[in-house]
């Protein structure tokens, strides 16, 4: 996955538990939210169903332990820094950019 950046923040997978803001903040980023930022980067403006998220969570942690309210807490500090994560209840999560406008394409 290459490198995402816009005027609002930055994102390095080589770095991946931080997200650097535009004036050099820098967050650091707990792992299980940095490997929900990588599958939404995976799919800007897109559905990412919770089963998506629920298995990338899995992966991150090497078993099956994730619940709905594991992706939802991993979820927190992505959304506190700034970043647009909406939930479509039913039908999973999208990751807004700022650059991306309208609504998140269904598939």
């Amino acid at each position: 996955m290459q490198r995402m950046c816009d005027t609002l923040w930055s994102y390095d997978p080589d770095l991946p538990e931080q997200l650097i803001m535009p004036d050099g903040t820098r967050h650091r980023l707990p792992p299980m939210a940095a490997a929900l930022l990588e599958r939404l980067l995976q799919s800007p403006g897109r559905v990412v169903s919770l089963a998506d998220l629920e298995a990338t969570l899995d992966a991150a942690l090497g078993g099956d332990f994730t619940t709905v309210q594991s992706v939802y807490d991993a979820l927190k500090p992505l959304r506190a820094v700034g970043l647009q994560i909406r939930n479509l209840p039913g039908r999973g999560y999208v990751f807004q950019p700022p650059q991306l406008l309208g609504e998140p394409d269904p598939t």
